[in-house]
């Protein structure tokens, strides 16, 4: 269970960056708040790492979008 959000987390983050744009940005940003929910559901160290690592590229996209 704990490779499932961190693998669909990454997904996420790939499709937004092929589809580029702050609407691809700001879903990123809701499939990552999702993956925060499901970590601290599971209570996993692992994911827990893993979801802040991409919660801050998806920051860092959402800032290169918007500028």
């Amino acid at each position: 269970a704990e490779d499932g959000p961190r693998h669909a987390a990454a997904l996420h983050e790939a499709d937004d960056r092929v589809r580029g744009g702050v609407p691809g940005a700001v879903l990123g940003l809701l499939a990552v708040a999702a993956g925060v929910a499901i970590a601290i559901a599971v209570d996993s160290a692992i994911v827990s790492v893993a979801v802040g690592v991409v919660l801050t590229v998806s920051i860092a996209a959402v800032l290169l979008a918007v500028a």
